[in-house]
């Protein structure tokens, strides 16, 4: 979900307004779809690459109001990963699923250490997304497969969290703060499987961002008005929620 997480290069107001200005450009209609395209994708990767490594201080600078656990760390760190996926299917589509199956692959001994849960279910998610390919490829399943079950997979976490948080066995208790990150997860996973969808229905690829994007707002907004509500200086999030909301204007009425 981008926002807090993919979101790291405006985070908090110590850094929104240096954003404003392409929140405004973008608005302006000086930008095409392209360019708008190049533009959110490139600053995802490198906030999200960033932020993978330098998590915490990444953090810091959304001034939380309580103290970052370490699940909310872990957390925060997954959610740049699949966000940094997210990128990475608009400019290099070709590494998506290496991309995405990595971050859970290279996660998986922290987060089970972290959470007192099992490694396995981060193992399988490493392998299911060339699982999803395979069958795809040879008709198996329908191209829309693995974007409809990425999409089924984030609303069921966004929604019943608590369901989802026990299906994969882990016993670490969370504060507010760090199952609204955990939710916050769930909307980069909704959010690439419509472009996903979009795709395989015969969408341009403009328009399967602009999906994208409308997407990654409405997940910054839940956050920031739900399930994080209090927890952290929202100033960041809002910028970004602009950005991508003009970049979805901008895909979807070209």
């Amino acid at each position: 979900m981008l926002s807090i997480a993919i979101t790291a290069l405006a985070s908090s107001s110590k850094l929104s307004s240096s954003r404003v200005g392409p929140a405004l450009k973008l608005r302006g209609g000086g930008v095409s779809p392209d360019d708008a395209i190049k533009v959110v994708s490139t600053l995802t990767a490198l906030s999200s690459g960033v932020g993978y490594v330098y998590t915490k201080e990444m953090l810091d600078q959304y001034e939380f109001t309580d103290v970052v656990t370490p699940t909310t760390k872990m957390f925060a760190k997954m959610n740049f990963g699949v966000q940094g996926a997210a990128a990475v299917l608009l400019l290099k589509p070709e590494l998506f699923l290496i991309a995405l199956a990595g971050t859970f692959y290279s996660l998986a001994d922290q987060m089970g250490e972290v959470f007192d849960m099992p490694r396995y279910p981060l193992f399988a998610w490493s392998i299911l997304p060339f699982v999803f390919e395979w069958a795809m490829e040879a008709g198996h399943l329908p191209a829309w497969a693995f974007g409809g079950f990425l999409i089924a997979n984030g609303l069921a976490g966004a929604f019943a969290w608590d369901t989802i948080y026990e299906l994969y066995q882990a016993k670490a208790k969370l504060d507010k703060t760090g199952e609204a990150m955990g939710k916050f997860i769930q909307g980069g996973f909704v959010a690439i499987g419509v472009y996903l969808v979009s795709q395989a229905q015969g969408n341009t690829a403009v328009q399967s961002f602009g999906y994208l994007a409308a997407t990654f707002v409405a997940a910054i907004l839940k956050f920031v008005m739900l399930d994080g509500v209090g927890t952290f200086n929202p100033m960041g999030a809002y910028v970004w929620a602009a950005i991508y909301a003009a970049a979805a204007g901008i895909a979807l009425t070209a």
